[in-house]
């Protein structure tokens, strides 16, 4: 199970997503949807340690926090 618990990223002084929580269980999966520059890839970016969340933490099977 992943849990994204208040996962904040801020560009400037404009936060992209403010405070995102989400649990995906085993076996689930979850879409995001949403208009061009929303922050759909910002936030798949950050979880995959692609770049730094600022704020947030991210648990995996209970376990954490992984580095944001």
């Amino acid at each position: 199970m992943l849990q994204v618990c208040s996962v904040t990223k801020f560009y400037q002084d404009q936060a992209i997503f403010p405070k995102i929580d989400l649990t995906v269980g085993r076996g689930r999966f979850h879409v995001l949807v949403g208009p061009s520059g929303c922050g759909k890839s910002t936030l798949f970016d950050g979880l995959t340690g692609v770049f730094p969340l600022d704020e947030g933490r991210l648990l995996w099977k209970g376990e954490g926090p992984l580095p944001t």
